[in-house]
């Protein structure tokens, strides 16, 4: 399982979430007597909230080549005309995540070795780790729970994120770790009976569908009693039962979920789509079933270990 919860955002929260730190920006330059004129985004993880920042503060944008676990001295700066012609630059340095704090250390010496003549430095994250080491000049939010930016929702799934925990030494990535989430309580029996034994820990969570009554009447007019015991097509997923798939989804995100087991085909697919890095299993007779998209794999899932 993950070691802690994941927090997703889509890209338009992400940019809404960027924009609510202007003001955090402004008051820097206001109580430092300064103006930032140009950005240094991070490769990468950088670029989107920095090209942000760039076009709010109307000033040109560069990038710093810095890959985490590389020493300082390997990185690379590559920095537009107007900013390469500057005699002194106060640079804005752009990441999306401090997480241990390491990279934001090795970029501070970075510029201090290299660039100190000409160059003031400030240092700003979107989301920097309660626990982080070093932490920037100015912090978006403080957080406890990891974060996985919208740009990394189809390029990694939840085990590959175990990897940029390494340096905490929380867990090793070449461990198989796994955190459940199930569509029902009937979900977890039908799951313990293929498996064999009884599971249980902190890693698992339940979708409760009857806590979801009243909002669902409230958003609907319709009641949990009213969903069909037997399969629901795909048009009443999309339909009348949106609320209750929308509230599936938002369970799944919230948890970071690296399995869901589902009970329902439509609805199965339905939450792989919406949920990309979470693998969505279901089961059809007594087969557990891997979701691939619109498309799903009728093999039995035989490599599963808890």
């Amino acid at each position: 399982m993950l070691p802690i919860k994941v927090l997703q955002m889509d890209y338009q929260d992400f940019g809404n979430f960027v924009w609510n730190h202007f003001d955090l920006i402004e008051k820097y330059q206001i109580d430092n007597s300064m103006k930032f004129n140009g950005i240094v985004s991070k490769l990468r993880n950088g670029t989107i909230p920095g090209s942000i920042i760039a076009s709010y503060l109307d000033i040109p944008m560069g990038v710093l080549s810095a890959p985490r676990q590389t020493n300082y001295k390997d990185f690379e700066l590559f920095l537009p005309k107007e900013l390469r012609t500057s005699d002194t630059l106060n640079l804005l340095y752009v990441d999306s995540i401090c997480g241990t704090g390491d990279t934001i250390f090795q970029v501070q010496k970075f510029f201090k070795e290299i660039y100190s003549e000409n160059i003031n430095l400030v240092t700003y994250s979107t989301l920097v780790d309660v626990n982080s080491k070093y932490k920037p000049d100015i912090c978006g939010l403080t957080h406890e729970r990891f974060f996985q930016p919208p740009w990394e929702w189809r390029s990694f799934t939840p085990q590959t994120h175990l990897d940029r925990l390494q340096n905490d030494d929380i867990k090793s990535s070449t461990e198989e770790f796994h955190s459940l989430g199930f569509s029902s309580h009937d979900c977890k029996s039908r799951f313990e009976q293929s498996l064999g034994k009884k599971i249980f820990g902190e890693w698992i969570e339940i979708f409760d569908v009857d806590s979801l009554d009243r909002k669902l009447q409230s958003a609907s007019g319709i009641s949990n009693l009213d969903i069909p015991k037997d399969s629901l097509t795909m048009e009443l997923c999309k339909t009348k039962f949106a609320p209750l798939i929308n509230a599936k989804v938002e369970f799944i995100q919230e948890n970071g979920f690296t399995h869901f087991i589902e009970s329902d085909c439509s609805q199965a697919i339905i939450l792989s789509e919406k949920s990309p890095t979470t693998q969505i299993l279901y089961f059809d007779g007594n087969d557990l079933t891997k979701i691939y998209g619109k498309n799903y794999d009728k093999s039995k899932i035989f490599n599963l270990k808890f």
